[in-house]
């Protein structure tokens, strides 16, 4: 996985020119499931894409359900937030479509329940990394489908799914 973000992230600096006028600021609102045993979280993003192929972004999720835990049966978790930030490299594949990596850190707090246990919270931090792919079907409006590994030890999967709009 380390090699395939690195090597998009070499690509995007031999990108086509004409992407270089895509700087600006964008938001993206979405639904993200959380590993497989931690839920559904909603998802939103507020970032930045300098002149160039390079960006900065904000990340915050919100736990919306919880799941049962496929390791620890009778024990369900809950995303209850997640905040993270990002630089970004970016590459077209269209005018429409582009591939982004990302990296940089988070700071993440679960819910952990269950009948024979106390609720109990606690959190994780740590690097996080990621890929995607957003397409525009007009100049301000798109999708983004990413994947995310937010790391403290073992990595946390997130696969999110959002609108994008471009200001």
């Amino acid at each position: 996985m380390k090699k395939l973000l690195l090597s998009l992230a070499a690509l995007s600096l031999t990108a086509a020119p004409a992407f270089a006028d895509d700087a600006g600021s964008y938001i993206n609102l979405g639904v993200s499931k959380i590993a497989k045993d931690a839920g559904w979280a909603l998802a939103g993003r507020w970032g930045y894409n300098f002149e160039g192929y390079f960006g900065v972004e904000a990340e915050g999720h919100l736990g919306i359900t919880s799941q049962e835990s496929d390791t620890i049966p009778g024990v369900d978790i809950k995303l209850n937030n997640s905040l993270a930030g990002y630089v970004t490299a970016r590459m077209p594949l269209s005018e429409e479509t582009s591939l982004f990596v990302r990296g940089g850190y988070h700071t993440t707090s679960l819910k952990v329940s269950g009948p024979a246990i106390v609720d109990s919270s606690g959190s994780v931090d740590g690097l996080a990394f990621g890929a995607g792919i957003n397409y525009m079907y007009n100049e301000n409006s798109g999708i983004r489908l990413e994947y995310t590994g937010l790391k403290d030890g073992d990595t946390i999967d997130v696969i999110s799914l959002g609108y994008v709009y471009k200001f």
